[in-house]
C-alpha cells in the first residue's frame, strides 16, 4: 500500500530524488582496500574454506561464487535470483560493497536479492533495467536453470538493446531448492527434475555469446575484461555439482510451521 503520494512533475521529482541520493553520505565508516579474499576466509569454517577452493569437476557452487569474487571488478552490480542461486550467493559471494566505505554510494557495487516475494526469474529482468540505467560498471545476474527456462527469452531484449550483462546460469538439471528442500525435510522426491538444457547453444542461437563452464579452470580461462567490455550479453552455462547441499537449513526448519498455518488458514 502506498504510504507517500508524490504529486507533481515526474521529471522534476526524480531529478531531486537523484540529487538527494548522490549527496547521501556513507553509513559505514570502513576503509577501502579490504576487499581481498582473506576477509572472506576469516568468516568461514575450515570445511567451507576447503570446498570453496575445490578443483573438483563438475565445479562446486561454493568455488564458483569464490571465483566470481575474484574475476569481476569492485564496481560490479550482482543480482542473485530466487532459489539455490541466492542461497549460494549470500553465503559465498562477498562483493566489494559489503566491505567498502562507498557501500551506500550510488556508484557502489551492489548486491541485490529478493526476500519478500522471492519470485523465480526476477533477477533476469532486474539486471536488464540495471544495465540500461547504470552503464559505469558490469552487471552480473546469478540465476538457475529453472529461472532461465522461465524468463531466459529476456535475453533477446539485452541483445536488442546491446546491454552488457553476464548471466551466470547454475545448471544442475533441477529445481535445486525444491530438490534439496525435500531431501532435508525427508519428503517425497517429486517434481524437481528439469530436462538437460544447453544454455550456451540457446545464447548463440539468439545472437549472444555463450560459454560452457564445467571446471574452475574453464572459469579462470575466461577473459572477463573482454566479456564485460563487449556491447551485448554473455551467458555462462555453469554445470555445477548439483549434489552439493545449499545453506538453507533455516528455511527448511520454518517449512512445517508455515505448512500448518496454510492448512488452518
Amino acid at each position: 500500500m502506498t504510504r507517500l503520494h508524490a504529486r507533481g512533475n515526474t521529471h522534476a521529482i526524480f531529478d531531486q530524488l537523484l540529487e538527494l541520493i548522490r549527496s547521501n553520505k556513507p553509513v559505514l565508516n570502513r576503509q577501502e582496500g579490504i576487499n581481498d579474499s582473506s576477509c572472506i576466509h576469516s568468516m568461514l569454517n575450515p570445511e567451507d574454506k576447503e570446498i570453496m577452493l575445490s578443483d573438483a569437476i563438475p565445479i562446486k557452487p561454493q568455488r564458483l561464487m569464490h571465483e566470481i569474487n575474484q574475476l569481476f571488478p569492485s564496481n560490479t552490480r550482482f543480482f542473485a535470483d530466487t532459489g539455490n542461486s541466492v542461497a549460494w550467493a549470500i553465503h559465498y559471494l562477498q562483493p566489494a560493497d559489503r566491505r567498502s566505505i562507498k557501500r551506500r554510494g550510488i556508484n557502489a557495487g551492489l548486491f541485490r536479492s529478493s526476500i519478500e516475494f522471492s519470485s523465480m526469474g526476477w533477477a533476469i529482468g532486474s539486471s536488464l533495467g540495471a544495465a540500461l540505467g547504470y552503464q559505469d560498471g558490469p552487471v552480473v545476474c546469478i540465476t538457475g536453470d529453472g529461472s532461465f527456462l522461465m524468463h531466459g527469452q529476456e535475453l533477446s531484449v539485452a541483445i536488442g538493446e546491446k546491454l552488457s550483462i553476464v548471466f551466470v546460469v547454475l545448471n544442475d538439471e533441477a529445481l535445486g531448492m525444491v530438490k534439496h528442500g525435500q531431501r532435508l525435510h525427508n519428503a517425497e522426491q517429486i517434481a524437481y527434475e528439469l530436462p538437460p538444457t544447453d544454455f550456451c547453444a540457446i545464447a548463440k542461437a539468439m545472437g549472444a555469446h555463450g560459454y560452457i563452464i564445467k571446471s574452475p579452470e574453464d572459469l579462470e580461462n575466461l577473459d572477463i575484461h573482454d566479456l564485460i567490455s563487449d556491447k551485448g550479453p554473455v551467458v555462462l552455462d555453469v554445470r555445477i555439482d548439483g549434489e552439493e547441499v545449499p545453506p538453507m537449513g533455516v528455511r527448511v526448519q520454518g517449512l512445517p510451521s508455515e505448512s500448518r498455518k496454510a492448512k488452518w488458514a
